[in-house]
C-alpha cells in the first residue's frame, strides 16, 4: 500500500493514487462511489469500462466489486454494448468464473433486472461453449425472466446424465427445480439420485457412531462429506476428544500419514494444556519441513493453546524470517495479544502497508489488534483502510479502528461504509453510522431494497431504521 499510484504485478493493472476517483473506485471503497455520484456520465462511463477492463481487485476469488460497479453503470446509464464484447471475448471457467470480472458485473446487472445482461446469459447458456456457468447464474437470480425456457437450454445442452447432475441442487425444494422435475423425466431421475446419495452420506456418517478416537483417526471415511449430510470424520473427532485423549494424539503425530497427522493436529485444537503445547512445538520442531496440509493445522492447534505459553512463543515467531514460524506467530497473537503487543503490532502493520504483498499478514495483525479496545490511534490501521488495495484488508482495517479508536472511525469513516463494496464493510457502517447524517436515512432505504442483497444487510438496515 502506498498512497501514490502503484504497479500491481499480482494483477497486472496500475492502482491510482488512493485520494483520485479511480484509485478508490479500484479499491471498491464506498468514498469512490460517493465521489462518482457527483461526476457526469461523460466522465464517469470512460471510467468504469477501463476499471472493468483491466480488473484492479487485490483477490478475485474472494473480492466483489461488481454490485458496486453495477449500481454505478446503472447510475450513469452507461451503454453495455462494451462490457458485452468483454464478456463474449473471454471464455468463462466453471470454478473460477469470478476471477473475471466483466462476468460478475453482467451477473450483477441481472440480479437488478437489466434485461440486456438477461439477454446476454440467456444467449451465452443457449449457445457458448462453456454454457454451464451462465446456466447457474440465471438460475441463482431466479426470477421470472431469468427462468424463461432455461429448463429447455439445460435439456439441450446437458447431454449426458453426467452433465446433468453436476447442474442439480443438493435441495430438492429449491427454485424452479419441482416444477422442472414435474416437467422433465431425466431431472427427476437426477434428482432422485442425488437423494440417494444423500441417504449413502448419511449411512457413513451413521457408521461412524460409537467409535473410539483412535477408529476414528484411522478411519478409511472422508473427512468432510457433503454438506448437507455433514461432515464425516472431523466432526465426530470434535465430538469425542477430551483432554485425556493428548497421548493418542501425540502417538499419531506423524507426518508421513498425512491424512492422519492433520486429523490428530486438527483435534488438538481442542485440548488446551501445557502437556498439549509442549507436544505441539516438539512435533514442529521435529519437523521442520511440513507440507501445507499440516502447517494450517499447527497454527489453529497453537493459537488454541493456554494464552501464558502460547504468546511468548507467538511473539517470537511473529518476527521469524521464515514461513510458516511467522504466520503461525501471527495466528498467535491474532488469538491471545495484549496492550503489550501493540508496539510489535504496529511496527509489523507499517511494514505490510509498504508492500501490498503482505496483504494477508496484514488482515492478520488487525485481527490483533481488535482485541485490544480503545488501544488509541494507530495510523497505519487508518492507513490501511484509505489505502489497501485487497478489500478484506480494508474490513479488517474498518473492525480494528472501531474497536482501537472508535471516535476517528465514526467521524470519518463509518458513512462512507454504507456505499463500500464489501457486505461486511456495510454491516459495520450500518451498525455505527449516525443515522442523521446527510444521505444515512435514504441509503439505509435502498440497502433494505432488492432480493439480490445480503440479507443480513437487509436486516441490518432495517433494524437501523426501526431505531434499533
Amino acid at each position: 500500500m502506498t498512497s501514490e499510484g502503484k504497479y500491481d504485478d499480482r494483477r497486472d493493472v496500475w492502482i491510482a493514487p488512493a485520494d483520485t476517483l479511480k484509485g478508490q473506485l479500484q479499491r471498491g471503497r464506498g468514498a469512490g462511489f460517493l465521489a462518482a455520484l457527483e461526476v457526469t456520465a461523460d466522465e464517469l462511463c470512460p471510467l468504469l469500462l477501463d476499471i472493468i477492463a483491466n480488473d484492479p481487485r487485490w483477490d478475485p476469488q474472494v473480492e466483489s466489486h461488481a454490485e458496486m460497479y453495477a449500481d454505478l453503470m446503472i447510475h450513469a446509464r452507461m451503454p453495455f454494448a462494451e462490457i458485452e464484447q468483454l464478456v463474449r471475448a473471454h471464455t468463462p471457467s466453471n470454478r473460477w468464473f469470478s476471477e473475471f470480472l466483466p462476468f460478475t458485473v453482467v451477473e450483477a446487472l441481472g440480479e437488478r433486472g437489466d434485461p440486456r445482461a438477461l439477454d446476454l446469459m440467456h444467449d451465452l447458456a443457449r449457445n457458448s461453449a462453456n454454457w454451464s456457468p451462465w446456466f447457474s447464474v440465471l438460475v441463482r437470480i431466479g426470477t421470472p425472466r431469468a427462468l424463461e425456457g432455461l429448463d429447455e437450454v439445460l435439456m439441450s445442452r446437458a447431454v449426458d446424465d453426467d452433465d446433468l447432475e453436476s447442474e442439480l441442487p443438493w435441495d430438492e425444494d429449491e427454485g424452479p427445480w419441482p416444477m422442472w422435475r414435474r416437467k422433465h423425466p431425466r431431472i427427476d431421475a437426477g434428482m432422485r439420485a442425488r437423494k440417494a446419495e444423500l441417504a449413502r452420506d448419511a449411512t457413513v456418517n451413521a457408521s461412524l457412531e460409537g467409535l473410539a478416537l483412535e477408529e476414528l483417526l484411522l478411519s478409511d471415511a472422508p473427512d468432510h462429506g457433503n454438506p448437507r449430510a455433514g461432515e464425516f470424520v472431523v466432526s465426530r473427532i470434535a465430538d469425542v476428544v477430551r483432554p485425556s485423549d493428548l497421548p493418542v494424539l501425540v502417538r499419531h503425530l506423524d507426518p508421513s500419514n498425512l491424512k492422519v497427522c492433520r486429523r490428530a493436529l486438527g483435534a488438538l485444537r481442542y485440548i488446551s494444556s501445557p502437556a498439549a503445547f509442549d507436544a505441539l512445538r516438539e512435533f514442529v520442531e521435529a519437523n521442520p519441513n511440513l507440507r501445507l496440509g499440516c502447517m494450517v493445522y499447527v497454527g489453529r492447534a497453537l493459537e488454541a493453546q493456554p494464552a501464558e505459553l502460547a504468546l511468548q512463543l507467538g511473539r517470537v515467531w511473529f518476527e521469524h524470517p521464515d514461513w510458516p514460524y511467522s504466520a503461525w506467530g501471527l495466528s498467535i497473537l491474532a488469538e491471545h495479544a495484549t496492550y503489550d503487543d501493540i508496539p510489535l503490532l504496529a511496527s509489523g502493520l507499517a511494514q505490510c502497508c509498504a508492500d501490498p504483498a503482505e496483504s494477508y499478514r496484514a488482515c492478520g495483525i488487525l485481527e490483533a489488534l481488535r482485541r485490544l479496545p480503545a488501544a488509541g490511534r494507530l495510523p497505519d490501521v487508518e492507513r490501511a483502510f484509505i489505502e489497501a488495495h485487497y478489500s478484506r484488508l480494508r474490513q479488517e482495517a474498518a473492525h480494528a479502528m472501531h474497536v482501537t479508536d472508535p471516535q476517528t472511525y465514526v467521524d470519518r469513516f463509518a458513512r462512507e461504509c454504507l456505499w463500500d463494496c464489501r457486505d461486511a464493510i456495510q454491516l459495520l457502517g450500518i451498525a455505527t453510522v449516525d443515522r442523521f447524517a446527510p444521505g444515512v436515512r435514504a441509503r439505509l432505504s435502498e440497502l433494505t431494497a432488492g432480493a439480490f442483497r445480503n440479507r443480513d444487510v437487509v436486516e441490518a438496515a432495517r433494524g437501523r431504521i426501526a431505531g434499533a
